[in-house]
């Protein structure tokens, strides 16, 4: 059973994106997820835990927090465990202004 420690780095759209995967025989729990408003105007960042072919939704949303203007954040998932085959995606309601930092801990449970 291999571990490893994973990062990533995304600028954030009004559209769902993905951050974080696992394959159907992975397991991960997130250990950071860090949020930067560049804007001037306080911002809603959102984080949905979605099955392998679905879709963000109001269904499978985990978490949303406002990033105030010119600040970074901590974003309130660490410890969440995601499931083999799932994956996590985020948006905000603006483009280009918020900046998506997570670190997880991948888990193959082969």
């Amino acid at each position: 059973m291999a571990t490893n420690i994973q990062y990533d780095v995304i600028g954030l759209t009004t559209s769902a994106q993905t951050f974080a995967t696992t394959g159907a025989n992975e397991a991960l729990t997130i250990t950071r997820v860090q949020a930067y408003n560049s804007d001037t105007v306080a911002r809603l960042v959102t984080i949905y835990q979605v099955d392998s072919g679905g879709t963000a939704g109001a269904s499978n949303l985990v978490h949303r927090q406002t990033v105030y203007a010119g600040q970074s954040t901590s974003i309130d998932i660490a410890g969440l465990n995601i499931r083999a085959g799932a994956f996590l995606q985020a948006l905000a309601d603006a483009s280009s202004v918020v900046n998506l930092s997570a670190n997880w801990i991948k888990v193959d449970q082969t």
